[in-house]
């Protein structure tokens, strides 16, 4: 039995309206309007279903300030991190895989660990940036006091 045309336009709209949705929410994580936790809450929730299927990579590149060296050292250290096989592809992990209720939120905090590591102050961008200190202030994290 066919199905009636309108069934299909129907589905290319609604498909048509999560793309959508998908690059605004991109425009505005690259704009600096939403931040990356705004994006993944919005995605745990029903209304933002369509924002799952979005690799991290994405995400990651469309933080300002993010290079892609730094994006492919946060994703490759996400998968050892997740015990993902090694062949996983970059683009394989996504929103869904680390918004799964069934983790128990250990994937959004081993993300956030790993993205925290290039916003701590007097770090800055590390690895991919020399570390601003002095011997002194290396000597004084490392005494026993």
């Amino acid at each position: 039995m066919p199905r009636p045309r309108n069934s299909v336009d129907l589905l290319n709209r609604a498909r048509a309206a999560k793309r959508r949705q998908r690059a605004e929410v991109l425009v505005a994580l690259e704009n600096g309007l939403l931040g990356i936790w705004d994006v993944l809450l919005l995605a745990s929730t029903p209304e933002g279903e369509a924002l799952r299927p979005i690799p991290v990579v994405t995400l990651l590149r469309s933080i300002p300030g993010w290079t892609h060296p730094m994006v492919r050292a946060t994703i490759t250290r996400l998968k050892e991190r997740l015990s993902l096989p090694r062949d996983t592809p970059m683009r394989g992990v996504t929103v869904a895989m680390i918004v799964d209720k069934r983790s128990g939120g250990r994937r959004i905090q081993e993300l956030a660990d790993l993205i925290s590591a290039y916003e701590r102050p007097g770090l800055g961008k590390f690895p991919f940036q020399p570390v601003q200190s002095t011997y002194s202030e290396v000597a004084q994290w490392q005494s026993p006091t």
